[in-house]
Formats: structure tokens, C-alpha cells, sequence
């Protein structure tokens, strides 16, 4: 459990170092960045054929797991469509060119507000100088903005330009559900971490460290179904039946149930390693995290993923306190949760279809 929560903290820290004062930072030769650039691929909507799917882990799994990872569910995954490509810099830049950032109609009221009190204009990692010349700050460098890369940023973002695109389009975006993403992975990984010869993507630090083209790692029709940045979808991270917190480490999803805005990445990143890239792992996050993150879109019918959690099964914590009615959590952990605006894992986003 150490050596994955380090694993994991090599992620997050690594996020913070990329906001950290470039003179502050000395670029080491095996952190090495990925340098393939060019135009970006014109993105497309692509069929994935629905089915019924178990998730959950097995707990005679021989592999390492966390507690939200146990327990059983069944979804029937009606057929949709997901974009060929996550959503690339160039395609973000259409949302920022059209006023975006500019205007309420598209974010959510949370999504306003951070906005606002950040007054962001464009994603985090983005800079761009007196000329108008659009550069990308990687872990420790900055670099002429990789237009095919996927664009990086949180939650909040990717669902204002979903709104914005469904407005654009006449036609209602968003991103998957975790079930959704499942049925997209099993039709076109058919292994996982640790028992590859070589990772498929952009994963476990074995190509870069950094995100790369959209368009560099295929999965059959689609690109980056795992690796290259984490993908955001539209499930809160909830517990599974049968789900039992850890009783050597009872706060370490304990938080995260028990607050809004904290929904599931699914895919890994390009630094993700140990029990991360599997998977069954099942990552949550903030969608106020700054992140290396990235998204894709398409039209669909909402559908959410949403799960009553019994008090029953939250047993008592010096760390926890038990409430009622709107159930609010205790300051310092709302207080935490909330204002660490740049804590964050990397992802990505994909938004999907369902075809009815």
C-alpha cells in the first residue's frame, strides 16, 4: 500500500512541479519530453456497440487494489458513440476563439465561480506572450504549443466546452460514464498492467514524460483508449456493493465519498505506473484539480451513473464526522478538499453518443 500511494504521489507531485517557477527547475535527460508536433486530425464520431457489464474487482485478485476498487455492479451499456481522438489543442482553441471563457451560458454555476475567482482566459498549462504566440508548459519546460496534442485541463472546462459544442451543434455533449468507458477499453485492450511486454500507449513512463499526439497510439479505430493523459468521466466516484473501506488506511476514499464534484478519471496517464495504468484501478478527482488533461466529444443522451451510500457503511473515524440532514463535511476537510486548486492526477476527457 506505500509503494502505491508513493506511485501515485509521483503523479500529483508532478503536476505541482509543472506550476512550479521554471528557474526553480532543472530539466533531467530521462524526463525526457515528447517533441512530435504538427496539425491536429480532423476528430469523428466512431460506433462502440453496447453490452451488459460487471465492474468491480475481485478480491482474491492477485493484483494490488484500493478499497473503491471491490464490489460488484451490472450495467446495461446501450450502444453510442465516442470520438476518434481526444480533443486536441487546436480543437480547444475553437471554444477560447469563440468566447468561451468570456461567457456564463456554457459552465456550469461551480464552473463559473472557479472561472472567476481564477479568472482563467485559457487552460492552466498555456501561456501566451505579448505577441499572441501560444506556447504549452510541459513538467519543466516550455515548449511552441503542440496543437495535435491533447489539451489539458479539469473537469469544469471540459464540460463548458461540451456545452458549448452541444449549442454549437444542436445536439447534447458529454463526456462517458465509467460503465461506458469499460465497454470501450474491453473492445479494444485485451491486457493490462503488469502483463504487457510493451504498454500499448503512453503509459507507465515508458515512452515519454509528457502527453503526445492524439493521433500516435491506436486502439483498432480509436486513439488513446489508456495512456497519454487521464480521461474525466460523468460518474461520481461512489462504492460498489460489497465495497468496505480499507482498515489500514480508512480516509483515503472516506473524503472523497463523502463530498460533490469528485467524479472518476478512468485510462492513466503518461506517468502513470504501479497499480494506476490498470484497468480496474478507479481514480477519483476533483473537477476543480488543475490536471495534464486532456478530452473528447460527442453527441449523447445523458445518462449519470448515481449511487446512495448508507451511512451504514462509512463506519466511525476521528477523521470523518457523522452528519445529517444536508450532510456537510467538517471544515478542514471542506476547506481542504476545495481550496487546493492545483492538486491534481493527469487526465483527459472523452464525451460520447448514445444511439437510440
Amino acid at each position: 500500500m506505500g509503494i502505491e500511494h508513493e506511485r501515485i504521489h509521483l503523479e500529483t507531485s508532478s503536476v505541482l512541479i509543472r506550476q512550479m517557477p521554471l528557474e526553480r527547475l532543472r530539466p533531467m535527460d530521462f524526463w525526457n519530453i515528447c517533441t512530435l508536433a504538427g496539425t491536429a486530425p480532423k476528430n469523428e464520431l466512431l460506433l462502440v456497440k453496447g453490452k451488459e457489464i460487471t465492474l468491480g474487482k475481485e478480491h482474491d485478485n492477485p493484483l494490488y487494489g484500493w478499497d473503491n476498487e471491490y464490489g460488484k455492479k451490472s450495467f446495461a451499456v446501450q450502444s453510442f458513440e465516442a470520438s476518434r481522438y481526444l480533443v486536441s489543442n487546436s480543437e480547444f482553441k475553437e471554444f477560447i476563439d469563440a468566447g468561451g471563457y468570456e461567457s456564463p451560458d456554457y459552465w456550469t454555476e461551480e464552473g463559473w465561480a472557479w472561472k472567476s475567482f481564477q479568472q482563467a482566459t485559457h487552460p492552466r498549462f498555456w501561456i501566451i506572450d505579448d505577441s499572441g504566440a501560444y506556447y504549452l508548459r510541459t513538467i519543466a519546460s516550455v515548449i511552441p504549443m503542440p496543437w495535435n496534442h491533447p489539451v489539458e485541463l479539469n473537469y469544469l472546462e471540459a464540460k463548458a466546452f461540451c456545452n458549448w459544442k452541444a449549442k454549437q451543434t444542436g445536439l447534447p455533449i458529454r463526456m462517458p460514464t465509467e460503465a461506458e468507458w469499460y465497454v470501450l477499453r474491453d473492445a479494444h485492450l485485451d491486457t493490462d498492467q503488469p502483463y504487457w511486454d510493451k504498454a500499448p500507449g503512453n503509459i507507465n513512463l515508458e515512452y515519454w514524460a509528457s502527453a503526445c499526439p492524439v493521433d500516435h497510439f491506436a486502439f483498432g479505430e480509436f486513439y488513446d483508449v489508456i495512456g497519454n493523459v487521464w480521461q474525466w468521466t460523468e460518474t461520481p466516484i461512489s462504492a460498489f456493493p460489497g465495497f468496505k473501506i480499507h482498515p489500514y488506511y480508512d480516509d483515503f476514499q472516506r473524503a472523497y465519498l463523502l463530498t460533490q464534484g469528485t467524479n472518476l478519471i478512468k485510462g492513466g496517464s503518461f506517468i502513470s505506473t504501479g497499480n494506476e495504468p490498470s484497468g480496474l484501478h478507479a481514480m477519483p478527482s476533483d473537477g476543480i484539480f488543475y490536471q495534464h488533461a486532456a478530452f473528447a466529444i460527442s453527441p449523447v443522451k445523458l445518462r449519470w451513473r448515481s449511487k446512495t451510500i448508507s451511512m451504514k457503511t462509512i463506519p466511525p473515524s476521528p477523521h470523518i464526522a457523522i452528519w445529517i440532514g444536508n450532510r456537510t463535511l467538517p471544515a478542514r476537510f471542506w476547506t481542504a478538499s476545495r481550496n487546493s486548486l492545483d492538486t491534481a492526477a493527469e487526465l483527459s476527457i472523452w464525451a460520447v453518443k448514445a444511439v437510440v
